[in-house]
């Protein structure tokens, strides 16, 4: 299940896309080949690209990054920068495992989408059809979950998740639970009157494709996305466990959970004394 907390690790990371960084969050990364490509095989934007891709990594404190470049006409490019732990010697490689994160919401949409051309369910379908716990649930359909304009509360932006996770990063939360949290406040708006950004709506879905498939979410993914992909350093873990793959860079963060449920940033005081004396935690 799509179990999607906010994105405000800063760690090594895994990428693959053009001058794209980014922490992720719940199954290994795609494994990608390990060879570096031979200098003349660098294409013409490396040059450049290369240096801002490092004041990047340095200006948002990343311990280290992999970069895939993938163009249809200007050459391929990987770089690796950086190491997989806080001052550490091992440089990250292109085959370490991240934690997938919000790309689930990427794969659930794909598994609804395709049960909506399977003719399983409708965009237009009510959510209420399965789940009746839903506020207003007859008024929201599958489309507005997916295009975050139901109005249904962001439970990742709820005191008592942001307090869990600062006094228990481990924990593992199940899909009901994260529901739940989010059903328990007022919805924010209408359904279709307006956009937040909710991953209540994500894991709605994913409950929603279980019931109509009548399999974990996980096999789904495994069978309509993994397999037919060919991703074969790819898998998403059960709902139970927290684990990853060997091997994998380390994950840190600055502050608090809590610092940062109404913003993605830090408060300036908490930065300022994270890049005078970096003081990093433990994910």
């Amino acid at each position: 299940m799509p179990v999607s907390l906010r994105p405000r690790l800063r760690a090594a990371v895994l990428v693959a896309a053009v001058a794209f960084l980014a922490g992720c969050g719940s199954a290994q990364a795609p494994t990608a080949p390990t060879a570096t490509p031979s200098p003349s095989a660098v294409p013409d934007y490396a040059a450049a690209l290369q240096p801002q891709l490092e004041q990047l990594v340095r200006g948002m404190s990343v311990t280290g990054a992999v970069v895939l470049v993938r163009t249809p006409d200007r050459g391929d490019w990987t770089t690796t920068i950086g190491t997989g732990t806080y001052r550490g010697n091992d440089p990250v490689q292109v085959a370490d495992h991240i934690r997938v994160g919000s790309n689930t919401k990427t794969w659930t949409g794909t598994v609804i989408l395709q049960l909506v051309g399977e003719g399983r369910l409708r965009l237009t379908d009510p959510v209420a059809t399965y789940r009746p716990d839903v506020p207003n649930g007859a008024n929201i359909t599958i489309e507005q979950l997916l295009d975050m304009r139901s109005g249904l509360y962001n439970y990742t932006e709820s005191l008592e998740l942001n307090q869990a996770l600062d006094t228990d990063p481990g924990r593992v939360w199940t899909p009901e639970e994260l529901v739940q949290l989010g059903l328990s406040r007022p919805p924010y708006f209408p359904p279709g009157t307006d956009y937040h950004y909710s991953n209540t709506n994500t894991v709605l879905l994913g409950l929603i494709a279980e019931k109509v498939t009548g399999h974990p979410l996980r096999e789904e993914f495994r069978t309509r996305i993994v397999e037919p992909l060919g991703l074969t350093g790819t898998e998403f873990p059960d709902t139970t466990s927290t684990a990853i793959a060997d091997p994998h860079p380390q994950g840190y963060t600055y502050g608090t959970n809590v610092e940062t449920i109404d913003s993605l940033v830090l408060p300036p005081e908490v930065q300022a004394a994270a890049k005078a004396a970096p003081s990093r935690r433990w994910t």
